[in-house]
């Protein structure tokens, strides 16, 4: 097998099988007209899923599967473990055993968020039990010994799964006139299918180590929602606050990303939020 995606069914597994050859996994439901190519997996099956890496040995692994919900990861500490830590250490030691190749995507929610514009080799230390899984889970595929690369990336958007993103989310209570409430927070917001045809380009050349791939320009949430605003003619308000109400987990204030390196070394090149609304814009919004 050249390559996997686990899973092919998010936001950005989605578009890395929409965008490749590879095999991909799901949990459930009928994975459409490329069926030949998918694999049922329940990532909490641990066994399962070193079977199928031991068996069907794909030259490249890409594990895009995450619990990326932050409030529930904080709830759900066990499944959030399960999910986001062991899953990944197994792989991590499958790929290895048979001589693999390994991307994991992580996030920028492993840095505090006191400064921002972090960089590849500054120290983590997240505020929230995700970013902890997920730390963990780098520290784990970094010490396997497989050929890897851990791509971080910041506010993934686009569209096309079954929750909404932030930028889907404002645009539609802006286009309906309401008032967004939306936290002081900075990020780097990432268009999923520049994501993943970065991340396509990583696996093809199998570039190893931790790489930032994420939105060029650092932007608070209520930033976006105004360009969002702007650039649709929409109606509606944004206010900033300083906490959701039921949110269980701290966010990092500002968990923004430098991307000096991906734009060094990749062809495919970090793009503005501009960039990234134009091609929504023709792809979901037009």
């Amino acid at each position: 097998m050249e390559g996997l995606i686990i899973s092919g069914t998010g936001l950005l597994g989605s578009r890395l099988a929409a965008l490749s050859d590879y095999d991909f996994t799901y949990r459930s439901g009928d994975p459409g007209p490329d069926r030949e190519r998918a694999h049922r997996l329940d990532l909490r099956d641990l066994a399962a899923l070193r079977s199928l890496l031991i068996e069907r040995r794909p030259r490249v692994v890409i594990l895009s599967a995450a619990m990326t919900d932050v409030d529930m990861c904080e709830e759900e500490r066990e499944e959030a473990l399960r999910v986001n830590y062991e899953a990944p250490a197994v792989a991590a030691e499958a790929v290895r055993s048979y001589g693999g190749y390994l991307v994991f995507i992580s996030t920028d929610y492993v840095f505090d968020g006191l400064r921002g514009n972090y960089r590849e080799e500054d120290p983590t230390s997240p505020v929230n039990f995700y970013g902890r899984t997920k730390e963990m889970a780098e520290r784990r595929v970094e010490a396997s010994g497989a050929r890897h690369a851990i791509v971080r990336t910041s506010a993934l958007f686009g569209g096309g799964s079954r929750r909404k993103d932030f930028v889907l989310w404002a645009y539609g209570r802006l286009r309906e006139g309401g008032e967004l409430a939306v936290v002081d927070q900075v990020v780097s917001p990432t268009p999923a299918s520049y994501l993943a045809r970065a991340v396509l380009e990583i696996a093809e050349r199998e570039l190893e180590g931790i790489i930032h791939v994420a939105g060029r320009e650092p932007m608070s949430r209520a930033e976006m929602a105004l360009r969002i605003k702007e650039r649709f003619g929409l109606g509606g308000s944004v206010r900033v606050v300083d906490s959701v109400p039921g949110w269980r987990a701290r966010r990092p204030r500002n968990s923004s990303l430098s991307v000096e390196r991906a734009d060094a070394l990749l062809r495919n090149r970090p793009p503005s939020f501009e960039e990234g609304l134009g091609e929504l814009e023709e792809a979901s919004l037009g």
